[in-house]
């Protein structure tokens, strides 16, 4: 009962604090004009026209596309503390689903996992040979995929590409892990 009542404490405080944060920025606390403050976008942008910052997505073009020019990838688990290595191996201790809907998860997978591309050119993006062998595994059936991510590009002023991973299905799964 203690731990209960010490959690709707928090909550309430941290809520509390949340709103006069807002407030003091001149928000007046609806879902859509917080919204629009915690994105920094303005009021007519939310609904999915381009911010001021965003760069255009292009079709993406494998010959384009920069990558690192060495075989050389770092895996996160390596340059992790002992402690952040061990937490983040277990896939328990970064997935949860608790709350959260199948359905949702499936509508940002079909939403966000697409080729921003032709599938031609993304087969000889995976196939190139300066591509590090193992930035990418390959599984053989969908068995095998947590989630799927979408790519795409966009324009770098040197005339390349920047390749963008959209893993929004899979960041709708992840926990708080602060």
């Amino acid at each position: 009962m203690r731990m209960h009542s010490l959690c709707l404490r928090e909550a309430t405080r941290l809520e509390t604090a949340r709103r006069t944060d807002i407030s003091e920025r001149g928000c007046e606390l609806t879902g859509d004009q917080c919204t629009s403050l915690l994105l920094k976008i303005h009021a007519d942008s939310r609904y999915g026209a381009l911010r001021g910052s965003d760069v255009p997505q292009v079709s993406l073009q494998s010959d384009l596309l920069d990558e690192p020019p060495d075989d050389q990838v770092v895996r996160m688990l390596d340059v992790m503390s002992p402690e952040e290595a061990s937490f983040y191996a277990a896939e328990v201790n970064v997935v949860d689903t608790e709350g959260k809907s199948t359905a949702q998860f499936e509508v940002l997978e079909e939403q966000y996992g697409f080729l921003g591309g032709s599938y031609d050119e993304y087969v000889k993006y995976l196939t190139r040979p300066d591509i590090p062998r193992s930035m990418w595994r390959f599984v053989a059936s969908r068995d095998e995929v947590s989630a799927i991510a979408g790519i795409s590009a966009v324009p770098k002023k040197d005339g390349r590409q920047r390749k963008l991973l959209m893993q929004c299905s899979a960041n709708y799964m992840f926990s708080d892990v602060r």
